[in-house]
């Protein structure tokens, strides 16, 4: 079966934390839209969240905050006609900082409600 091309956002929450474990009220976030190659719609949800979870990460910063990132949401997916990339290849990354509800109403307005399948990020 030939498989299609697809380009799919990702959007992922950092959080930080002081020692001793108290969460800090700063929250960034990161955009992330990846080419994939899949069978189909569903499918590149699946993919992109298979490859953004590897994008998952904790550390400890330089202020010696321990930051955790995580996938928050694919907010979107759609088929691409370019056939020159590989697969999996970054294409767009985008650091901000901003509140969950500021997150959730640019998330509408870019998409509706039109995002992932609801079980496709757990």
């Amino acid at each position: 079966m030939e498989q299609k091309r697809y380009s799919v956002k990702c959007m992922f929450q950092t959080t930080y934390y002081a020692m001793g474990g108290q969460q800090l009220p700063r929250v960034s976030w990161v955009e992330r839209m990846f080419y994939l190659r899949a069978s189909d719609l569903e499918d590149s949800y699946r993919r992109a969240e298979e490859l953004a979870l590897e994008y998952e990460c904790d550390y400890t910063n330089e202020e010696h905050q321990f930051v955790c990132c995580r996938l928050y949401e694919i907010s979107d997916s759609c088929e691409i006609l370019c056939d020159r990339l590989q697969s999996g290849t970054e294409l767009y990354t985008n650091f901000f900082d901003a509140s969950e509800e500021e997150v959730e109403a640019i998330l509408r307005c870019q998409f509706g409600e039109k995002g992932a399948p609801t079980d496709s990020v757990s």
